[in-house]
């Protein structure tokens, strides 16, 4: 082997550098970097990355954590429209359920209303047949056949949840 071969194997070996585990280097670093700048300076600084070897892990890194971070805002925007969206359905839900409650009392409360009516009409109609027949005036009669209205009117008022209406 001529003399400038050896001698230039001999220069080779003393100056390589031993031989590193660069993606050991830089998973180590990854744990404990929150960005990509943290990730550069973790490599100068612990492992004596030239800066130029760390420029594109530095931009990988914060790629790939600005993509998680935006998957991340995707999926909690995904969940909060979800939230929101069975909120407005409860929601609208509960308004139905009230506007029907709503309808329901002011229909029973008509009902209630045109019941009393009808039997106090009736009551009138017997008192003024009372005193065509015997051309007295007996308000306590009248009174005795409108009672029973008024009674069962409010007892109705109140069984429906309507408050009962005052003494006539």
């Amino acid at each position: 082997m001529p003399k400038s071969l050896q001698l230039l194997a001999l220069l080779a070996a003393c100056t390589s550098q031993p031989r590193v585990d660069r993606p050991a280097e830089l998973a180590s670093c990854q744990l404990i970097s929150k960005s990509g700048d943290e990730l550069a300076r973790c490599l100068v600084l612990k492992y004596s990355w030239r800066a130029e070897n760390a420029g594109p892990a530095k931009a990988q890194w914060q790629w790939q954590l600005d993509s998680i971070r935006r998957d991340h805002e995707v999926q909690a925007a995904l969940v909060l429209a979800a939230q929101q969206l069975a909120a407005d359905s409860l929601r609208r839900a509960r308004e139905r359920r009230d506007a029907i409650a709503a309808a329901r009392k002011d229909s029973l409360e008509r009902w209630i209303d045109s019941t009393y009516n009808d039997c106090v009409t009736a009551a009138v109609a017997w008192w003024q047949k009372q005193k065509m027949d015997s051309f007295t005036d007996d308000f306590a009669a009248f009174k005795k056949r409108r009672d029973p209205c008024d009674s069962t009117h409010n007892r109705l008022r109140r069984r429906a949840g309507l408050d009962p209406l005052p003494p006539q």
